[in-house]
């Protein structure tokens, strides 16, 4: 398996328990050691996994994802029927394999109170971020190298000495990142020393991204979406989510998919092909920034 590395232009992969490596601790002894299911990524290995255990047959994974965690999901899970009634999922091979996420329409309040409840065992690295002060909606439980979770590397020194030491050793980038710190996150305003947020993106591309050939990529994405979203108001959302996509060096394109997925962006693209619907009076991207202007009035 490979996982992506966003701390370092240099080494771009994490290759689990790669042969001849210092690896980060050693393999359970009861889990699948070989992977015989088509996929090196982590994010596809579920699919894969049932479809060659389940084979034509009907099948489901049963999932904790949320809407409230993200507006993009709130929309992934409550629009259109997955199976007979159900919105909160999505289907993986025609009518016979599925992924369901039961607790869809839960609070992260009702999670921990059916953890308490329960006297359910949970991993007591969500007290100490909670004792550090990090905000809920932050608090994530992932590989820290990834484009969507490098903020934490600042604290994981002080929660986990020992896996900050063999971390730094096994991946490059991770140490630098922590000391770049808010330095690597888009800036609240535009720097003062760039006219516009888009000559502040071409800069960090042109300096950062030391790749040729990943700087193309990044280039070619950003000319379709500023084509593709050429008529659209309030355009600043688009520009940081491109700002953000370089500064952690997002390759794949995670973040930009995060921008197309929003509810308001995909509200102005159901605008542009004709439809309508009384929300839409309220989106910026639609009207202008005059929306948000009367919203802060009131």
């Amino acid at each position: 398996m490979k996982i992506s590395n966003s701390t370092s232009e240099r080494e771009d992969w994490l290759h689990c328990w790669a042969p001849g490596e210092e690896w980060m601790r050693p393999r359970e002894p009861d889990s699948i050691h070989e992977n015989t299911f088509g996929t090196d990524r982590f994010y596809a290995l579920f699919d894969a996994i049932l479809a060659r255990k389940f084979t034509g047959q009907k099948a489901c994974i049963l999932g904790g994802v949320r809407a409230e965690e993200s507006p993009t999901r709130a929309v992934a899970l409550t629009q259109g029927r997955t199976y007979k009634h159900v919105t909160w999922g999505k289907k993986l091979d025609g009518n016979n394999q599925f992924t369901f996420y039961p607790i869809f329409d839960w609070s992260y309040r009702d999670v921990w109170l059916a953890i308490h409840r329960n006297r359910w065992a949970y991993y007591s690295l969500y007290d100490r971020m909670y004792q550090h002060g990090v905000p809920v909606r932050d608090m994530r439980v992932s590989n820290v190298h990834h484009e969507t979770a490098i903020s934490h590397l600042a604290y994981l020194q002080d929660f986990e000495a020992d896996t900050w030491a063999r971390l730094t050793k096994r991946l490059a980038g991770v140490n630098t990142m922590k000391h770049l710190g808010a330095d690597f996150t888009v800036p609240d305003e535009l720097p003062s020393m760039f006219d516009s947020w888009v000559d502040y993106r071409d800069h960090l591309l042109k300096h950062l991204i030391a790749d040729p050939s990943k700087q193309s990529t990044m280039r070619a994405k950003f000319k379709a979406m500023d084509t593709k979203y050429s008529t659209m108001h309030h355009k600043e959302p688009l520009w940081r989510a491109q700002v953000n996509t370089v500064l952690v060096g997002d390759h794949f394109g995670t973040k930009l998919a995060n921008f197309e997925n929003n509810p308001a962006i995909v509200a102005w693209r159901q605008y542009q092909n004709g439809k309508r619907h009384p929300q839409m009076a309220r989106n910026p991207h639609i009207h202008g920034t005059d929306v948000l202007k009367r919203r802060a009035k009131r």
